[in-house]
């Protein structure tokens, strides 16, 4: 007897819970995915961070959620946030089954205030709520509504100011996509747990052990990311045709997910390959950051006495996870700085953003152009 398969079947146990990941299959629910991406799905082997929005959203509406995208030789991946609303939502429009009564009033008719609020609720990262329900508070309105009463070139540099925060706080509702790569026993998922705080991935001696991409969701120095662990390299060259055609995919994945992260963690057990931060090259490669792992094996059980860029997140897994935290902070540009402090205004949609960074480019702001502004909100 044959077996039919869904064009949406949940991976996952069903209920609540951190990730959900949907096998979504053939060529219906397929175009639908892209439509709900608007930059289609990726190929066999690619990953891909989107922000699933609805087809006939309004213009600053919020997400139906993001989602990491993982293609496969049939199908895609879709993996969510674990809300059982989420799921389902998800869920329907992928299956064809939304669009029904109920639906909720245009983002249009909803005030700064309003929209920031609605917001929060899909926010990847406490932190991020928290940024988003200050706004909902008024925040950012009092902050404008102050800038009228400034000089006009006083108020340039705060409204560039507030332009500058509003792209840096970007990663706050877009998760950085971080890749884990390195070779074979480098200690990549050692590590992958240690930043997730749970052990998702397997650990072991043997060489070869992770043969896929596995991701999660998780937060580095206070900012949301997608971790991807994934299989490490070695020369599978004597070993083809003897078993180790599944590893050389897995490798081939790997390579796919690092050049598709937003930032590559290279570990590494040698001291003079270990380096800083390599930037992203003219091919548009992300930027990769070189950590020397396995730290306490070669220098000594005491943290004070390594090198910045050395961890060992098996003995030391609180050390690690601040290392880490510090270094992808200085990678991206996003300073030491908290993503969230009580009360601070925060411009939180693209639009915004962009009109505030317009504004800003003159020498001054006069009081008629901020009033514009207040009135669009």
């Amino acid at each position: 007897m044959s077996v039919v398969r869904r064009s949406v079947e949940l991976l996952t146990p069903p209920g609540a819970g951190g990730v959900a990941v949907l096998s979504v299959n053939g060529p219906r629910a397929l175009a639908r995915l892209g439509a709900l991406t608007g930059a289609g799905v990726p190929a066999p082997g690619g990953v891909r961070l989107a922000i699933l929005r609805e087809p006939d959203a309004a213009p600053g509406d919020p997400p139906l959620d993001e989602a990491l995208l993982v293609g496969r030789s049939e199908g895609v991946e879709v993996h969510t946030h674990g809300s059982p609303s989420i799921i389902a939502a998800v869920t329907e429009w992928l299956s064809g089954e939304a669009g029904g009564g109920g639906a909720p009033a245009e983002v249009g008719a909803l005030s700064l205030e309003e929209r920031a609020e609605r917001a929060a609720a899909t926010a990847p990262s406490a932190i991020g709520a928290r940024v988003l329900l200050d706004q909902a508070g008024g925040a950012l309105r009092r902050e404008l509504t102050e800038l009228a009463d400034v000089e006009p070139a006083e108020r340039r540099r705060r409204l560039a100011a507030l332009a500058s925060e509003g792209q840096r706080c970007a990663r706050l509702w877009t998760p950085t996509v971080v890749a884990i790569v390195g070779p074979v026993n480098a200690g990549k998922s050692t590590l992958f747990n240690t930043l997730l705080g749970e052990h998702q991935a397997t650990v072991t001696p043997r060489p070869g052990t992770t043969r896929d991409a596995l991701a999660a969701p998780a937060e580095l120095g206070g900012w949301p990311v997608f971790l991807v662990d994934t299989a490490g390299e070695r020369d599978l060259a004597p070993e083809l045709g003897r078993g180790a055609e599944v590893e050389a995919e897995g490798q081939l994945l790997a390579r796919g997910v690092a050049s598709r992260a937003d930032l590559v963690l290279e570990l590494t057990s040698d001291a003079a390959v270990a380096g800083q931060v390599e930037a992203p090259a003219a091919d548009g490669a992300p930027p990769r950051l070189r950590l020397r792992s396995r730290a306490a094996e070669q220098d000594g059980a005491e943290p004070a006495g390594w090198s910045p860029l050395a961890i060992s997140a098996l003995e030391e897994p609180a050390h690690a996870r601040a290392r880490v935290g510090t270094l992808f902070k200085a990678a991206l540009g996003l300073g030491d700085r908290s993503p969230w402090e009580a009360g601070r205004a925060v411009p939180f949609e693209p639009d915004l953003v962009a009109r505030m960074c317009d504004l800003a480019t003159g020498d001054t702001v006069e009081r008629s152009a901020l009033a514009s502004l207040l009135a669009a909100l």
